[in-house]
């Protein structure tokens, strides 16, 4: 499933209060997933509000919530001053499941990049209908706005290879720039599977990380302005690297001999040439891409500089198609069809009913090794007898010569019928010594004692 939230500051949120709160969301939306997801509506204006200056964040994290995880693909920016004149903020939040990522190849990066966020709220709170995201085509070409910014588009490549590996990167930017539009040209490098696992923030803030969350929590790929507190402290973060985009950096073969990356690997060279390494033999070279005109961007409120990933005419779409090559899943242009989401969505529904299934086979099966292990614990010969349970013991017992009958607990007592012992000859007894022990013969304590006196 894929929901949407917005947070700003109303006169009156969804809950009725007043202020900083949620004002839109998707019907049925848990509100322990609406707390989780509104917790990143935080922003740090640098400059006045209204100033264009101030930078966007466009963020990709995980968080887990009800033992399921969510994909959540945000805009968060200044929108000037709100009701009461104090500075205002308005965060757009895109809720995508793990089991819906895969209608998505194209990654969040390339979402981000899109018109698919509220620039402004003038509307009264109320919730919003269910409505899903559109796939955007991804064609593999030269990283040039890294070119244009460090004079070597490999840097594309060698932020591509650290992310695949799930090394923390930290990129420095100044003011002006939009991170969003070089993290785009890097996503495209990555194969679907990597795309979704790979966190950022264009402008990263501390509330954005959860103090002694899990690793699912941590963002892998951050952008800090210039002069900021976080930017200082990326410098100084052990194992991570750190481009600086306010400085010059190394190119061509002075670049690997920086250590930013040991050797030449196969996305810097695809950054470089828009050439695909591990492309079969029999492949077109790769169609370039065309940047689209400002009045294409629509939806946008001018303050940031908006990025389109190209789409590919149809004959391109033929000729090469990363995502089909990586995941052979069939051509999407604009998405999947109505037949495919009715697909998916009957998928999700049949699921728990194969669960429950499973779950009595389970139980069935452990039921009849049980059964197995009582029968097994009876010994051959109850079996052979059909004995179900153990049988009283008779004891017999001579009442003869004045003995009275033990007293019966539970036992079952049977007089045998008198008969006649038989006469055997007694063996001759030999008399004791006078130093043998003499050993008295004990009298049972119900017999009577006869007093020789």
């Amino acid at each position: 499933m894929i929901q949407q939230l917005i947070s700003t500051s109303a006169p009156k949120c969804l809950n009725g209060n007043a202020g900083f709160g949620i004002v839109a969301q998707t019907h049925g939306m848990a509100p322990n997933v609406a707390n989780t997801v509104n917790a990143l509506s935080a922003y740090a204006h640098r400059f006045p509000a209204g100033n264009p200056q101030n930078p966007v964040v466009f963020l990709h994290t995980l968080r887990r919530t009800g033992g399921m995880l969510r994909h959540i693909v945000s805009r968060v920016a200044d929108c000037g001053n709100d009701y009461t004149g104090r500075t205002n903020r308005l965060a757009h939040h895109w809720l995508v499941e793990e089991n819906d990522v895969w209608t998505l190849p194209c990654g969040p990066a390339a979402l981000a990049a899109q018109a698919i966020f509220r620039t402004e709220w003038n509307e009264v709170s109320r919730e919003l209908p269910q409505k899903d995201l559109e796939n955007v085509p991804i064609v593999v070409r030269k990283c040039t706005k890294w070119e244009q910014l460090t004079g070597d588009a490999g840097w594309a490549g060698i932020v591509a290879e650290r992310a695949e590996k799930g090394d923390p990167i930290s990129i420095i930017f100044k003011t002006g720039m939009n991170p969003v539009v070089l993290l785009a040209e890097v996503f495209a490098l990555l194969p679907p599977e990597v795309r979704w696992q790979t966190s950022f923030s264009t402008f990263f803030i501390k509330s954005q990380e959860p103090a002694g969350g899990s690793r699912e929590d941590k963002i892998q790929i951050k952008c800090f302005l210039e002069g900021t507190e976080e930017a200082n402290f990326a410098r100084q973060s052990p194992n991570t690297l750190v481009i600086d985009l306010r400085q010059k950096l190394p190119t061509g073969q002075q670049l690997f001999a920086a250590g930013a990356c040991p050797a030449p690997g196969k996305y810097v060279e695809t950054a470089r040439t828009g050439q695909v390494q591990t492309a079969s033999p029999g492949l077109a070279p790769m169609p370039q891409a065309r940047e689209k005109s400002p009045s294409e961007y629509a939806g946008h409120s001018g303050k940031e500089a908006a990025f389109v990933m190209p789409t590919p005419s149809a004959q391109e779409q033929e000729v090469f198609d990363i995502d089909n090559l990586t995941l052979g899943v069939p051509k999407m242009s604009r998405g999947l069809t109505a037949a495919d989401r009715a697909k998916a969505k009957r998928r999700k529904q049949q699921s728990p009913w194969l669960t429950l299934s499973a779950c009595a086979g389970v139980v069935l099966v452990g039921a009849g090794i049980l059964v197995w292990l009582l029968v097994s614990m009876r010994s051959p010969t109850d079996i052979a007898k059909g004995r179900t349970e153990p049988q009283q013991t008779q004891v017999t017992v001579d009442t003869k010569q004045g003995q009275e009958p033990p007293v019966s607990h539970g036992t079952e007592i049977v007089d045998e019928p008198e008969s006649k012992p038989e006469q055997t000859p007694e063996p001759p007894t030999n008399p004791l010594p006078d130093n043998a022990d003499k050993t008295e013969t004990a009298t049972p304590p119900d017999t009577p004692q006869i007093n020789p006196e």
